[in-house]
């Protein structure tokens, strides 16, 4: 995901649009650009889920604190 995405834009999504953020289930090019990004489609469809999505999008917060220090 770090690849499609900086940690700056994903702290503006949730992967519903939970808590007035954007939805990223909305960015359907997105979804289908990541399944042809990464090879193993199979690996990509048990990885890439609503649970390991909203996962990346909600530490994205630590993340930039971290670089930052």
């Amino acid at each position: 995901m770090s690849r499609l995405m900086t940690d700056t834009l994903a702290t503006e999504y949730s992967v519903k649009g939970a808590k007035g953020k954007l939805s990223f289930s909305t960015l359907l090019s997105l979804m289908r650009a990541l399944y042809v990004a990464v090879p193993d489609r199979e690996y990509t469809e048990k990885k890439i889920d609503d649970e390991s999505l909203g996962s990346w999008l909600r530490h994205s917060i630590e993340r930039l604190k971290k670089k930052n220090k």
